[in-house]
């Protein structure tokens, strides 16, 4: 497997689009529910449209821009990395361990074009019943991967860091929010997206924030 379809060889500058109900709720912070599923495809089609030739990659998800802006939006020779999670965790990262957005799949990824599957996890190694719910999501999305034949992209997201005294955490998420293997490498004082691709978890850190996205 490889992640050329989402890198130069050697870098990854991936538009990252994938938002759902953070885009809600950012365009109508008031009012999220008054933002249609219109607006969101018509924003995510003028942003692929205007930035998508200048990067390596972008993210996309199955609700609205999948399969919508692969008509021809999306520019030639520039890959897609899917989406796979639901969404609804923001209010309370700890409520359930991350879930599959209904009628989607690592397979049904695959199936689309996508370059790469991408599973985001809220984490903290300090909450052990939690962190081991999502490992354990983690450890089943990545065999699937293995079966399809498509790179996975981890995205452990490390909440509740806005003490700074907390912020070793991140770091050590990154290690071990990655089941059967090393890690993402982080930069402090935090860890955002990790690229993870099936050789021995060979990971690369491709962004250096900690928060919500």
């Amino acid at each position: 497997m490889s992640l050329d379809g989402i890198s130069d060889g050697e870098r990854f500058g991936v538009l990252a689009i994938d938002h759902r109900d953070s885009l809600r709720a950012v365009l109508a912070p008031n009012d999220p529910d008054s933002v249609s599923s219109a607006d969101i495809t018509s924003l995510k089609r003028e942003l692929v449209s205007t930035l998508a030739g200048g990067a390596t990659g972008v993210m996309l998800e199955p609700e609205y821009s999948i399969p919508e802006l692969l008509d021809g939006t999306l520019p030639a020779g520039v890959g897609f990395t899917a989406a796979l999670e639901a969404q609804g965790y923001g209010a309370d990262p700890e409520a359930a361990a991350t879930q599959i957005v209904e009628g989607w799949s690592v397979e049904a990824a695959a199936d689309s074009g996508a370059s790469a599957a991408k599973l985001l996890v809220f984490y903290r190694p300090d909450r052990p019943g939690h962190a081991a719910a999502q490992e354990r999501v983690a450890a089943e999305i990545l065999a699937e991967c293995r079966r399809v034949g498509i790179p996975l992209v981890l995205e452990p997201l490390f909440y509740g860091l806005e003490d700074p005294g907390l912020r070793g955490h991140g770091y050590r998420s990154a290690e071990a929010a990655v089941p059967g293997g090393p890690g993402p490498r982080a930069r402090p004082p935090g860890v955002g997206r990790g690229v993870c691709r099936d050789h021995g978890w060979l990971s690369h850190a491709v962004d250096a924030s900690v928060g919500r996205r």
